[in-house]
């Protein structure tokens, strides 16, 4: 599913952006995407982003995306790797990919991503169904070296942890104020992204510039919340926080 969520007024959201792209209004209304998990079922929320992005282009004209009307986008699991990829900034600082370059990733990499081949039926109880590798290959070629913090929208990602048995998530004002959660956005995605029996949990480490690590143990954001509508309300009223303040995790409202 496929929400565009607002604080004051859903219409305010998507006028007034001017030829640059950016709100005129941005102290009034703060503009929210929210798009949940579902698997290759992302073609759909893809189709209604396509349509609107087509609709924005006929009142604006054909340079702008949907990366210039929201504020934040928040995604789950299939919805991250939608919001993620249409974040990524291309080398003059706009968006790089449209909402049809997202249809095309499904479609043509879908069948890659969930390939059919026989997997013994003790093998399917012991582990994942499919490999990682051809999902880890397409968002090192779309993202390469795109951290959290260099996104276009704001975004914000729910994964969840194995080893600390609690949702984790990261967003894009909170790597610009905590090194330790500045990861690399292909790291996120595949992590939100780990369905359990479907794919391997994801584990990677950020390191600070003082040479502090942390270690990250994660699957599928659905685990913890599926629909991230409410979570991005929430965390467009929460404060920047400082970076050594750590209280913001234990505030949500899980």
């Amino acid at each position: 599913m496929t929400e565009v969520s607002d604080v004051c007024s859903s219409s305010a959201c998507l006028i007034d952006v001017n030829r640059n792209g950016s709100h005129k209004d941005r102290d009034r209304t703060t503009c929210i995407l929210s798009i949940d998990g579902g698997g290759i079922r992302g073609i759909i929320p893809t189709s209604i982003l396509i349509f609107l992005e087509e609709q924005l282009q006929l009142l604006d004209g054909e340079h702008v995306r949907l990366a210039d009307y929201f504020d934040l986008m928040a995604g789950t699991s299939t919805g991250g790797l939608i919001a993620g990829i249409l974040s990524v900034p291309n080398e003059e600082g706009r968006p790089k990919f449209e909402a049809n370059d997202v249809m095309k990733i499904y479609f043509e990499q879908g069948p890659i991503i969930f390939k059919k081949s026989f997997v013994p039926f003790l093998k399917q109880i012991r582990g994942p169904k499919y490999s990682a590798t051809p999902l880890e290959g397409i968002l090192q070629e779309n993202l390469k070296e795109l951290r959290m913090k260099d996104t276009l929208s704001e975004i914000l990602i729910p994964t969840f942890d194995i080893k600390l048995m609690q949702p984790t998530y990261f967003s894009t004002r909170e790597a610009r104020n905590d090194e330790s959660k500045n990861a690399y956005v292909r790291d996120v995605l595949r992590g939100t992204s780990a369905a359990p029996t479907y794919f391997p949990p994801h584990l990677f480490k950020t390191i600070s510039e003082n040479g502090t690590e942390r270690n990250f143990h994660l699957v599928d954001g659905g685990v913890g919340i599926n629909n991230p509508t409410h979570l991005a309300i929430f965390h467009s009223f929460v404060p920047s926080p400082k970076a050594t303040d750590h209280k913001l995790q234990s505030q949500l409202p899980w």
